[in-house]
């Protein structure tokens, strides 16, 4: 768990034992943190605070405008180049989104896999047990310009060996609503946006084409698990291999008792069928804690697109079939539902959201459910460590 520690009240006029960022609300945070056997940091981002918010905010109402620093706060305080291409930094932040019916998303910030509990879609399935399963692990992208593939994608397979190092054109990371990450390839620069639909076991991605000087091609790759969020896989005989077309997409199912898989597009593709098992995948996390850590997973083929400089293009992973034709609609509805991101010179709301509610989804049953009305900071982030407890803390708005 960690802290931002963003300024001191004091300096700000303000009570000690006041607002979001007083000493009790750290304390709380660091309990919680405590109670679940988490180590617990804080951190001193005073200057970065006061320089891209608090400077803004003054700037602002010397000007006669109305600011609203919570909305900078959340815009400037992000991952740059520099950190990103960092593994030993990067790869031990991990977020996590969620339905808000007990599926989620979750991953460290440069798209990497470091525990079994991680995935792209990871549902509850009532039918079979109380457990979560990953149904999509992952989703690999490749940029094609001039007959030259570029593999945005990360996967560790050894001690220290990851490929294919997709890492490295990343250019920023930011959470201002949505998770977006920005790679930039030669001339290329693609961004990449995820939502997941509330209370739907179906995730949306949205790439966009920000720039490019020659026509580009879009390779994305899906990595199929379907196992148990506690389990591993292994290459076996057992799993289908059989694909069935779909609207502007596929569908798949390896396993008896499982859900069809939909993976759609809202734009012409083509889907190559070059199935084919991608071996020894790594989970540093759980290999720290001497538990099995290394899986085999599925990869059916690929979808390959054409996309133009400007273009956007949805892909949808979900558990049901969906209209392409709606994926946009649906996309901009649910981002209406995050917190609005206006521009600094934009009237403040008259009540900005100041705190966050932990709240919990159990996954496990035997997972104490200690979380339920706790109110902590919008600045902390409580992950959970232990391999027993498989992520199961959601952060959302109060």
């Amino acid at each position: 768990g960690c802290t931002m520690k963003l300024y001191d009240n004091e300096d700000a006029g303000i009570p000690k034992a006041n607002t979001c960022c007083s000493l009790d609300d750290v304390e709380d945070a660091r309990s919680v943190a405590y109670r679940l056997g988490m180590p617990y940091y804080v951190f001193n981002l005073k200057d970065k605070f006061a320089e891209c918010v608090i400077d803004r905010f003054v700037d602002a109402y010397e000007h006669g405008i109305t600011p609203n620093p919570c909305i900078d706060c959340n815009r400037y305080l992000k991952f740059d180049k520099r950190l990103m291409i960092n593994l030993d930094q990067s790869l031990p932040k991990e977020m996590l989104r969620t339905n808000k019916s007990g599926a989620y998303h979750c991953t460290t910030i440069v798209g990497c896999n470091t525990r079994k509990q991680h995935g792209l879609l990871v549902i509850p399935i009532p039918e079979m047990d109380d457990q979560a399963h990953v149904l999509l692990s992952s989703l690999d992208e490749t940029v094609i310009q001039h007959g030259a593939p570029f593999n945005l994608g990360l996967h560790q397979y050894g001690d220290n060996i990851f490929s294919p190092n997709g890492h490295k054109y990343i250019r920023e990371f930011n959470c201002e609503r949505v998770p977006v990450v920005t790679y930039r390839v030669g001339g290329v620069i693609l961004t990449k946006e995820k939502v997941f639909i509330s209370h739907q076991n179906r995730i949306l991605i949205r790439y966009t084409l920000q720039d490019a000087h020659s026509p580009t091609t879009l390779q994305l790759r899906p990595f199929l698990a379907f196992r148990n969020a506690n389990d591993l896989c292994v290459e076996n005989s057992a799993i289908n291999k059989t694909i069935t077309p779909a609207d502007n997409g596929i569908s798949t199912c390896l396993y008896n008792g499982y859900p069809e898989l939909f993976m759609q597009l809202n734009c012409p593709m083509k889907w190559v069928d070059e199935g084919h098992w991608y071996k020894g995948i790594q989970y540093y996390k759980d290999r720290d804690r001497s538990i099995p850590y290394c899986e085999d997973l599925w990869v059916p083929g690929y979808f390959e697109l054409e996309i133009k400089k400007g273009q956007s293009v949805i892909f949808s992973a979900s558990t049901f079939e969906s209209d392409p034709k709606t994926f946009a609609e649906t996309y901009e509805k649910e981002l209406q539902g995050r917190t609005p991101a206006a521009p600094a010179s934009s009237t403040a709301s008259k009540t900005a959201p100041n705190s966050f509610i932990c709240a919990t989804r159990t996954v496990n049953t035997s997972w104490p459910d200690i979380l339920g009305t706790m109110s902590v900071p919008a600045t902390s982030l409580l992950l959970c460590r232990d391999a027993r407890w498989p992520l199961t803390i959601a952060m959302t708005s109060s």
